[in-house]
């Protein structure tokens, strides 16, 4: 009776470090699966962000009597409460069309090590017709 219960708790112990063994090789695997799932988010909330600010941009630019300092301004205005970091911003403002331009790199933009999207940007671009 007491080596039955001996070799049981050799057992344990054994499995016990199997398991840690397991959770060592796998761990790594899925934490990379972790970060890449929310870089990815994160690319997509940046992209999201910039068509959304051009956009306002633009039209921020329609109105009479808009600069382009004007127009910078509403874009930064909702590029920086998202946190995207240094945007480019290009404005040409013409009596018929307003173009705006917003660029952003995924150097500056990543949560984490740019590991996945190393010098990389983003880039958008609308033209609104002015008449």
């Amino acid at each position: 009776m007491n080596q039955k219960r001996h070799k049981t708790r050799l057992q344990r112990q054994i499995r016990s470090g199997a398991l840690t063994v397991e959770f060592a090789l796998t761990a790594p695997i899925l934490l990379l699966f972790l970060f890449a799932i929310v870089e990815f988010g994160r690319v997509q909330m940046i992209q999201h962000t910039l068509n959304n600010a051009v956009y306002e941009g633009a039209r921020r630019g329609m109105a009479i009597n808009s600069t382009e300092a004007k127009v910078r301004e509403r874009v930064l205005a909702i590029t920086t409460p998202s946190a995207v970091r240094n945007p480019a911003i290009t404005v040409s403002i013409t009596p018929d069309v307003v173009t705006v331009s917003a660029t952003a790199s995924l150097n500056d933009n990543a949560l984490f090590s740019p590991m996945f999207f190393r010098d990389k940007s983003l880039n958008s671009t609308l033209s609104l017709n002015r008449r």
